[in-house]
């Protein structure tokens, strides 16, 4: 009624500017100055070095701006944010675990209570709603993002805040506890309490409202629609949105089945998680809370090791349940030729260096997302950007320090030259963007990553900086 009878693009643009604020306007920067810092040097370019990682940092750093007397779909958090950079103008659950590790790698207070702010700001949330929702955005609240929050609290720890253990302690059980009460998916043939991703949203995402009514086009039932709904939903949680590993045979969005897929990195860095709870609550005396997380982690860690893992192929596979709406598990969920650099993330989630540890180092070396920039998302060609060929920070993380885990000096080689790749790729790509993109290309160091429902981001990004800076002196 406001726009009249007119659909012009005029028409349109005068309501918008009348009715909406633009985007971003729902923050403030908290340093202002590394703000023009970054905006005068972005045509003149600055070297490749840890200050200008931390200035760039610096500027992505936001918080809430009140907004008495409007409506805006941001969740106020109550301390400062990173947001990752581009489209992403709010703070993301698991993107956050990088920035920490990085801010971490910087002796100066502000980093560290910035850390402390952004692990604050999750258990507000957890407090608020039972988990830590994709983004603070209203919109993410059907879902979570993998758990990494557990980490974040360990990690921080680590670096002389050990207090922080009894202040998180009580949320970290909370979320660790929603995991298992929504997410768990009790194995019949061997009992074992595994979990998946899964969502209780069977619409459109509503950031995403057009991409997925273009999906589901083909699909008539309303029941069919509604699961195909919940499986891109589910697959957003993962943070892998959107990977062949999710799909059949068909390597299509329409064909998404993520809701019948057990991740096994899901169910490795909850079962890390889990171990890091016990020894958080044993340390500070709590023998009830470590003895019951003890439990849930070893309970895990075994079917990992018997469920997941490929004596053949010599790693962790992800697992397919039937499609009777039974509670069984019917085999690996992908084909035996293909690799996903998840199946070696349990290489940092497990305990312990053994003859398996090994033998799971030796086969990703030999694997085929095993190449010149990096280690590809999965060997898998579906123009997806959790497929070839782009090479995702996180996974490089896992991937090295597992690697580093192992007491060989060939396992250690290995994620050395991970870590050495992608070093490698971060000051090619400072060199001509003056930022780091969100993903790489496998094939060429340096190269920006592909593919996907929106273009690669280059400003930034998040937790490409987080993860240059926590490697830039190894």
């Amino acid at each position: 009624r406001a726009i009249g009878d007119h659909s012009d693009g005029d028409a349109l643009e005068v309501f918008i500017d009348r009715w909406f604020t633009p985007a971003g306007s729902d923050l403030e920067d908290v340093y202002p100055d590394a703000v023009a810092n970054v905006a005068s040097t972005s045509a003149s370019g600055t070297p490749f070095s840890r200050d200008s990682l931390l200035e760039l940092m610096r500027s992505l750093t936001k918080r809430a701006v009140a907004t008495e007397g409007s409506y805006s779909t941001l969740i106020p958090a109550p301390n400062p944010m990173v947001i990752p950079a581009g489209r992403f103008r709010e703070s993301y659950y698991w993107d956050s675990f990088w920035i920490v590790l990085g801010l971490l790698e910087c002796p100066e207070p502000w980093a560290t209570d910035l850390c402390l702010g952004i692990v604050r700001n999750f258990g507000h949330m957890v407090n608020k709603c039972g988990f830590v929702p994709n983004g603070f955005r209203a919109y993410y609240l059907n879902r979570s993002q993998p758990p990494l929050l557990t980490a974040m609290v360990s990690a921080i720890a680590a670096r002389g805040r050990p207090e922080v253990a009894a202040e998180f302690l009580p949320v970290l059980k909370k979320e660790l506890l929603f995991w298992r009460e929504n997410r768990t998916f009790v194995e019949a043939s061997t009992g074992s309490v595994v979990s998946r991703y899964w969502s209780d949203w069977t619409e459109p995402r509503a950031e995403s409202l057009a991409e997925d009514l273009e999906t589901a086009r083909g699909v008539d039932s309303s029941s069919d629609r509604a699961r195909l709904f919940r499986d891109i939903c589910a697959a957003a949680e993962s943070g892998w949105d959107f990977s062949s590993r999710w799909m059949d045979e068909r390597n299509t969005l329409p064909s998404l089945r993520t809701t019948r897929v057990l991740p096994v990195d899901l169910n490795a860095i909850l079962a890390k998680s889990e171990r890091l709870v016990s020894e958080m609550a044993r340390d500070l005396g709590d023998t009830d809370t470590s003895e019951t997380f003890k439990k849930m982690s070893e309970e895990r860690e075994a079917a990992l090791q018997a469920l997941f893992w490929d004596e053949r192929r010599s790693k962790w596979r992800d697992l397919l349940i039937d499609d009777g709406g039974g509670r069984r598990s019917v085999g690996f969920a992908r084909r035996d030729d293909e690799d996903y650099a998840s199946e070696w993330v349990p290489l940092w989630c497990l305990d312990g260096d053994n003859e398996r540890r090994r033998r799971a180092v030796r086969s990703l070396e030999a694997s085929k997302i095993n190449q010149p920039g990096g280690m590809a998302s999965s060997s898998v060609h579906t123009g997806q950007q959790w497929d070839w060929p782009n090479v995702w920070p996180p996974s490089q993380y896992f991937l090295a320090e597992g690697c580093w885990m192992a007491a060989d000096d060939e396992s250690k080689r290995l994620g050395d030259s991970i870590r050495d790749r992608y070093m490698a790729s971060a000051r090619r790509a400072w060199g001509v963007w003056n930022a780091l993109p969100e993903k790489f290309d496998c094939t060429v160091s340096g190269e920006a990553g592909s593919g996907g429902e929106y273009q690669c981001v280059m400003e930034g990004f998040g937790w490409s900086i987080g993860l240059a800076l926590k490697w830039y002196d190894d």
